[in-house]
């Protein structure tokens, strides 16, 4: 089991601040043994982390109809047995910076009901509290909401193990790859996204260095941060999403990768939207992003 390391993630810019308590940096996902069958869902939506509105509602029964197609009943916490049931928390957090990006981040909290009050998994023992995350940044408002369901339905996807049992299993199993399948093929349809190493793709322009994360700078956290961007025909980036690092590194280095130029990727000679991973170093000694040799 790997140990739960709590931090404070408080990301300051000269924009709106987003601050939650404090969070673990580990994503990690329950062993096969436990049994998810029944969940007590728990939604937030803190007005002091949004600055572009968020439908409360709509995001509640995105879950529980999710929840209900994986074959995972959603009880009120007053019917539920905290002995075999589930906690799920979801805390939506939404903004839009001065240069126009916006930004969203699906957390997420996993014990068993009993475990509720726990607050942060103890050394040397078993693992009772799962966390996740999904930070995701975009050019203009068109489809955020969108993106943000579908961060909500990837948030899910990497909480939610099977019951026990060959049936149960199998058929909790079928439905989620459906779920998956058809979100993917929806995506793909609507984008024709083509996959690129980043090898293959031609810088036009990158942007100076961010100042480093205040936040990041004072506890001394550094690291490399990877994100998947979403660039257009024309080589400008539309979406990016972190995949890996510090959480105190993640929003600024989005909001870095948004901000590059590319030439056109293009697939038998025609220009496409293309999708590849950016790897990114913050080195407190050093000056992070040197220049490309391109």
């Amino acid at each position: 089991m790997c140990r739960a390391s709590w931090i404070l993630w408080c990301l300051i810019f000269a924009n709106p601040v987003i601050a939650q308590e404090p969070r673990t940096s580990a994503e990690q996902v329950p062993e096969q043994n436990h049994q998810i069958e029944r969940v007590v869902l728990q939604i937030e939506t803190p007005s002091s982390a949004l600055s572009v509105p968020v439908d409360a509602k709509v995001i509640e029964q995105e879950t529980r109809d999710w929840l209900t197609r994986a074959g995972v009943a959603v009880l009120e916490s007053g019917t539920a047995n905290p002995g075999n049931t589930h906690h799920l928390k979801l805390e939506i957090q939404a903004l839009r910076t001065r240069d126009g990006i916006y930004i969203y981040n699906v957390m997420e909290r996993f014990s068993l009901l009993s475990d509720l009050k726990l607050i942060r998994n103890e050394p040397g023992k078993s693992q009772k509290i799962w966390f996740t995350q999904h930070l995701a940044g975009q050019k203009g408002e068109a489809g955020f909401q969108d993106n943000l369901i579908k961060a909500l339905h990837q948030t899910l996807r990497d909480i939610i193990i099977v019951p026990n049992g060959p049936s149960s299993w199998n058929e909790q199993q079928k439905a989620l790859r459906i779920i998956s399948s058809q979100e993917s093929i929806a995506d793909d349809k609507l984008k024709k996204i083509v996959d690129f190493d980043f090898r293959q793709i031609k810088v036009r322009r990158q942007p100076p260095a961010p100042p480093y994360p205040p936040v990041a700078k004072a506890n001394g956290v550094q690291g490399t941060v990877v994100v998947v961007i979403i660039v257009d025909p024309m080589g400008i980036p539309s979406r990016a999403e972190a995949l890996s690092g510090p959480p105190e590194l993640l929003m600024t280095a989005i909001r870095f990768a948004l901000n590059w130029e590319f030439e056109p990727a293009r697939f038998n000679g025609i220009p496409v939207v293309a999708r590849f991973k950016l790897t990114m170093p913050f080195n407190l000694r050093e000056s992070p992003f040197p220049p490309q040799r391109r």
